[in-house]
């Protein structure tokens, strides 16, 4: 691989276009549905095969995108680590094969659980080098966004789930640790901002969403390392991520009013860890109309991101799924009347 930046892709129209790191997000929410089907099939009755598809194409489209992300060249991969608005994404690289690899566990268990170390490790060491980035690069206070939580929080909380999954309590604990640690400071740090500091940028609007995934894949990795048991921490987490849901009502019309982008993957696994947890309620509890229940959780998440899906190919058939290369305008119309956005910002559309 050499060190400068290779041609990017470029569209039916002729302009080269960016891969950016948060198109991993693709791949993690899709991971994320499947989460939510495998978790509620008890309930429901339903064949593994499901989920397991799902996981499938999941595990399909991550290799696809690493294909793409990485071809752009090692001066590509240096910039966006170093860039203080899409470095986090880059994380999830690592992290978004975590949760195919724990199904690939029920079938290759040794093969799966040595793949779920690698990645771990993978994943913390890019966590720690990026935390020691933000520590000596002075970031802008209002270029904190909620995606700080992915490298280390949602990092931690989903590698300790797997680690649990595959029989490695201790290093789930230890992971389990780091993933709430990190929530506990940078998610001060990132509430604050919210309340005092100016908007974030309209393409990063998408990641306030991310706010409802540390208390909910907590939970859901709480209940894998301690066997499925209620207690006050699990109690405690659910009620954190239902006053976390609530909060996201009140962001939907912020939502709506925004032009489709690829930074709309960024509403699937927060919602889709919202939904997996639903389901390990609806299934440890059994309450009257258990099924009806998980019915509706399965279906909302599922419309959601097929939803999603669905835009994204008419977005890619009018090509206008990828931001063009930075100095290049870009082709679709809505853009002309978008406000201003920091240069940054733009790189994750």
């Amino acid at each position: 691989m050499n060190s400068t930046v290779r041609p990017a892709p470029t569209g039916k129209r002729g302009r080269r276009r960016r891969i950016p790191p948060n198109l991993f997000g693709i791949p993690f929410g899709i991971a994320g549905v499947a989460d939510v089907w495998a978790t509620a099939a008890s309930t429901l009755g339903i064949s593994r095969a499901i989920p397991d598809a799902i996981d499938i194409l999941a595990a399909v489209g991550w290799a696809a995108i690493v294909g793409l992300y990485f071809s752009q060249g090692r001066a590509r991969l240096a910039a966006d680590v170093r860039d203080p608005v899409v470095a986090p994404f880059v994380a999830l690289s690592v992290i978004a094969p975590i949760l195919p690899a724990v199904t690939l566990s029920g079938y290759a268990f040794e093969a799966a659980r040595a793949v779920i170390v690698g990645l771990v490790a993978l994943t913390v060491l890019f966590g720690a080098w990026l935390t020691g980035q933000w520590i000596v690069g002075e970031i802008d206070q209002d270029k904190l966004h909620p995606g700080y939580l992915l490298p280390t929080v949602a990092g931690g909380l989903v590698s300790a789930y797997a680690a649990a999954a595959v029989d490695m309590r201790a290093l789930a604990e230890a992971l389990f640790g780091w993933g709430i640690v990190s929530w506990l400071l940078l998610g001060s740090l990132i509430m604050g901002r919210r309340f005092i500091r100016p908007p974030l940028a309209p393409a990063l609007i998408p990641t306030h969403a991310i706010e409802v995934a540390p208390p909910a894949v907590a939970g859901i990795a709480y209940f894998e390392i301690n066997g499925g048991r209620i207690d006050l921490v699990a109690t405690a987490l659910a009620g954190y991520t239902a006053a976390m849901a609530l909060v996201q009502l009140r962001l939907v019309p912020i939502y709506v009013r925004l032009p489709f982008s690829a930074g709309f993957w960024t509403f699937t696994l927060p919602y889709a860890a919202l939904g997996t947890l639903g389901a390990l309620w609806i299934e440890l509890k059994t309450p009257a109309g258990a099924s009806a229940y998980a019915v509706i959780d399965v279906g909302l998440i599922t419309v959601l991101v097929s939803a999603i899906l669905a835009r994204s190919f008419i977005a890619i058939g009018r090509d206008q799924f990828l931001p063009p290369v930075n100095g290049e305008p870009a082709d679709d119309q809505a853009s002309a009347t978008r406000a201003p956005e920091p240069r940054n910002a733009a790189v994750v559309k």
